[in-house]
């Protein structure tokens, strides 16, 4: 798992990005949602990079200058943005979007906030949303995590690492209690045309694969889907058995077909873990990249 870090929260330019204690509290927080939850890397734009990277060398100690590289080194990526419709802005008369909160909306994603000022150090961040430079009237809320809240979240939080003994060929959803918190937040989809139900399901769908450990595969997704029919399918990245099995959404029902590493049906399974069908051969999954 991924998240974006508040772009906004790394203050002003003019000043140094973090000092000692700052860095300190910085790196307990990953580490904490690194072995609870799985967080891989924290996605950060690419100029502002190299500016974190070399304030790294402002620090006066040997050993913490060493242990911030290491730190940078094993957490931090580049993101590519892509270009989108709608962006996110921190103020109404802001002029100059945050690409990495944009993410996080369209990916309806928590971000991370340094919290060394104060301004930050909040559950929920309200921003706008422009479409072409033009300001929406919808104001928006992106959950924000910081040193002094994540366990607040610790129920919506999405995403999760399996123990090592947890196979997704016999287990693809395994973390039943906080599944179970999040169906019990669902609507009921009764009565939605089909539209209106792939929607829903395409967004729980995603949530409850990153609950369980599993990472969208993007490319396979495209692979699969037509015209006529749509996949979403994850492979097991938070598993240790992480190449032999990938799950796709049952886009008629609250459920996932789970394939193994050659994309064969094994069967289907509800969002709470039960086997519900048998394999099926029509419900197989092309591998080839």
């Amino acid at each position: 798992m991924k998240l974006p870090l508040n772009d906004w929260s790394v203050g002003n330019r003019t000043a140094p990005f973090l000092g000692v204690e700052a860095w300190d509290n910085f790196i307990k927080l990953i580490k904490i949602l690194n072995n609870e939850y799985g967080l891989k890397k924290i996605l950060f734009p690419g100029e502002l990079l190299s500016v974190l990277y070399g304030e790294i060398y402002t620090i006066n100690f040997k050993e913490k200058q060493l242990s911030y590289k290491n730190f940078y080194n094993k957490h931090f990526e580049k993101c590519v943005i892509e270009d989108s419709v709608e962006k996110v802005y921190q103020k109404p008369n802001g002029k100059i979007p945050s690409d990495l909160l944009t993410i996080a909306y369209k990916n309806e994603e928590p971000v991370i906030s340094v919290t060394f000022d104060e301004t930050f150090v909040c559950d929920w961040l309200n921003a706008y949303l422009f479409s072409d430079g033009v300001k929406s009237e919808k104001m928006i809320k992106i959950l924000n995590l910081h040193f002094g809240n994540y366990q607040k979240y610790d129920n919506i939080l999405l995403f999760g690492r399996p123990s090592d003994d947890v196979n997704p060929l016999d287990t693809p959803i395994w973390n039943i209690e906080r599944t179970q918190k999040y169906i019990e937040t669902l609507p009921s989809i009764e009565g939605l045309d089909r539209g209106e139900r792939k929607a829903h399901l395409l967004n729980e769908g995603k949530r409850v694969a990153l609950i369980n450990g599993w990472e969208e595969d993007v490319t396979l997704s495209k692979i699969n889907s037509t015209n006529e029919k749509m996949r979403c399918i994850f492979r097991p990245s938070g598993f240790r058995h992480n190449d032999c099995a990938y799950l796709s959404i049952d886009f008629e029902k609250r459920a996932f077909e789970l394939h193994n590493h050659s994309g064969k049906h094994l069967g289907e399974y509800s969002y709470s873990g039960q086997k519900n069908q048998s394999a099926k051969l029509n419900h197989d999954i092309r591998i080839k990249r």
